[in-house]
C-alpha cells in the first residue's frame, strides 16, 4: 500500500494516482502515488540501516551520466527530496561534470 506520508498523494501540485490503476495519462500534472522521491538517473544496491529503529533509512547507488556516480541517503526522512537529476551530477550542475572540487569531497 502506498503510506499516508508519501508527499505525491493527496498534494494539490499532483494529480496521483495508483500506477497499477493507470491505464492512460489525462492530465499532464497526472503521477504514480507511488513515487517517493525523485531526481535519480538509475538507483541500484540498496543498503538499509537495520540500527535506526521507528525510521526507514539507507543509502542508495545512483549510476552518473558523464562523470559522477553517488551515494545518497533516503528513507522516511527523505520524502519528497528531489536528487537532482537531470539538472546536477553528482555536486555538478549539469550533465558535463565539469566543476572544480568541493572543498569538503572526499575520495571514498
Amino acid at each position: 500500500s502506498i503510506p499516508e506520508n508519501n508527499p505525491f498523494v493527496n498534494s494539490s501540485s499532483f494529480n496521483a494516482t495508483a500506477c497499477g490503476n493507470l491505464r492512460e495519462v489525462t492530465s499532464s500534472d497526472q503521477v504514480c502515488a507511488e513515487i517517493f522521491s525523485i531526481g535519480m538517473q538509475n538507483p541500484f544496491r540498496l543498503a538499509m540501516n537495520p540500527n535506526n529503529v521507528g525510521e526507514v533509512e539507507f543509502r542508495v547507488g545512483d549510476v552518473g551520466g558523464a562523470t559522477w556516480e553517488e551515494i545518497s541517503n533516503g528513507g522516511s526522512a527523505y520524502a519528497g527530496h528531489n536528487y537532482g537529476w537531470p539538472l546536477m551530477e553528482g555536486p555538478c550542475a549539469g550533465l558535463l561534470g565539469h566543476c572544480p572540487l568541493q572543498e569538503d569531497f572526499h575520495d571514498p
